[in-house]
């Protein structure tokens, strides 16, 4: 089971059910939640521009946490990213990053704008797309494609809710 995304260009972004769960199970719901966040794996299937969001990390004891902002560790992103690469026989890739904002209406800082310029001008991702997740409250997603040839600005973006109640159901 997945959530299939349209962006305006035609890209496609399907993101696995177990993917869905652990944004959800990270939402700031309280007062004092802190964010939370790490890095997007994907595969890119063989039609145009068409991705496979397959697993995310989860914050770890390197990452740094407040309420307003999330900073992760790149070492145990890398050992991450290693891991997918390796299981996946290389298919399964470094695709971008998600974190959480205390807010329903969720959208990117000037922090998390210049975090994209970067993984692009870094050539960081093996993909032509760059991709950014901000999970909301109450189940809404920012979602932001950056193009990995382009400036590292992020031309599409997406913003959705999603029903974790039928989710389940499903399952």
């Amino acid at each position: 089971l997945m959530l299939t995304v349209s962006f305006s260009d035609g890209t496609i972004v399907d993101i696995e059910d177990g993917v869905l769960t652990k944004f959800q199970s990270f939402e700031q719901k309280q007062m004092w939640s802190k964010e939370a966040g790490g890095i997007l794996i994907g595969k890119k299937l063989m039609d145009d521009e068409h991705y496979v969001l397959s697993a995310v990390s989860t914050p770890t004891k390197q990452d740094r946490r407040t309420r307003y902002s999330f900073t992760r560790s790149k070492q145990s992103a890398q050992q991450y990213i290693n891991k997918h690469w390796t299981e996946s026989g290389g298919i399964e890739n470094y695709f971008g990053e998600w974190h959480t904002h205390p807010e329903i209406k969720p959208s990117p800082s000037n922090i998390d704008k210049s975090l994209i310029r970067q993984i692009v001008s870094d050539k960081s991702s093996p993909f032509s797309k760059v991709l950014l997740i901000i999970v909301g409250q109450k189940g809404t997603l920012y979602l932001g494609l950056a193009d990995s040839q382009g400036t590292g600005v992020i031309s599409i973006t997406q913003e959705i809710e999603v029903d974790y109640e039928h989710l389940r159901i499903k399952e």
